[in-house]
């Protein structure tokens, strides 16, 4: 992370790391300040440096059990709760051609928008889980 200094006072490049989510800017400043602990924005910095992308699956093929007594953030509606792929393939044909896809890069942005992360923070209070 030797290049977050010029990171932070680069409101073009916050911008489009942003892209990935109108609140990576904020949390990937928590990390850096010390007032958070959690490798996934860290990971989430590093893909976009490297002009990185992820492959999402449209049916989850793993569950998130970082909730609970034991997890580090349990106080939060959790959002990750997918229906898990029962099904058998372990074999997939990728395209050999590697690009965003407009559709669910759309679908992402909606998924981690202010509007949405207000919902789940009502759904918190609401002692929903």
């Amino acid at each position: 992370m030797v290049d977050y200094p010029e990171f932070r006072q680069d409101k073009y490049q916050q911008k489009a790391f942003n892209q990935g989510g109108s609140d990576l800017v904020k949390m990937l400043e928590d990390q850096m300040e010390g007032r958070s602990d959690a490798w996934d924005i860290r990971f989430c910095y590093n893909r976009y440096r490297a002009n990185g992308l992820t492959v999402y699956p449209t049916i989850s093929k793993v569950q998130n059990i970082g909730f609970g007594h034991e997890a580090t953030h349990t106080n939060i509606y959790n959002r990750y709760k997918t229906t898990l792929d029962q099904g058998s393939q372990r074999q997939f044909k990728l395209s050999p051609q590697v690009e965003a896809t407009p559709y669910y890069h759309q679908k992402t942005l909606q998924r981690y928008s202010v509007v949405t992360r207000i919902y789940n923070k009502l759904k918190t209070y609401a002692g929903m889980r």
